[in-house]
């Protein structure tokens, strides 16, 4: 660092505290590299309740539910909704596979002859509309649905094989 500006520095920064003199030192050669550190990495300033009030308020709801959480942790109390547990794992990927697996098996009596007929997906979808049979996802047959049937009865049969 040019000893010039080193001088001068400590000319202005004399009565500033250590830090300031430490980055000078170590090589930060200008005012505005210290001030660009400064101001791109500020000090967290606390949140008052006068100048953010919801921010305030979401920080302060935050900290009370953690220890509240805390608290109930430390008195042995289990957490969560068991329900919730096996709802989950009654509703797996492995569940849900065998339950459109199942599914897909029941409709495909209706779906193959008409299929055979020559109609179309459009047409077998629109059929199975007027005959009341509902989606797989309620509301409406469609075309794409009617192929995810199809498809699966032909990975079926291929796995088979």
């Amino acid at each position: 660092m040019n000893h010039r500006l080193r001088d001068s520095s400590e000319r202005l920064y004399g009565s500033a505290g250590e830090g300031t003199k430490a980055l000078f030192h170590k090589g930060f050669s200008s005012v505005y590299t210290l001030m660009t550190i400064f101001y791109t990495y500020p000090e967290p300033t606390p949140i008052s309740p006068r100048s953010h009030p919801v921010r305030h308020e979401a920080a302060t709801i935050s900290a009370r539910t953690k220890a509240a959480l805390d608290a109930a942790k430390a008195r042995g109390v289990k957490l969560g909704n068991p329900a919730n547990l096996c709802r989950q794992l009654d509703d797996s990927a492995k569940g849900n596979a065998a339950k459109a697996d199942k599914r897909a098996a029941d409709l495909l009596p209706l779906i193959l002859p008409i299929k055979a007929g020559g109609a179309s997906l459009r047409q077998i979808a629109d059929g199975l509309n007027r005959c009341g049979v509902p989606a797989p996802r309620g509301g409406d047959w469609s075309a794409v649905a009617v192929k995810r049937i199809l498809d699966r009865q032909v990975r079926q049969t291929a796995a088979s094989v």
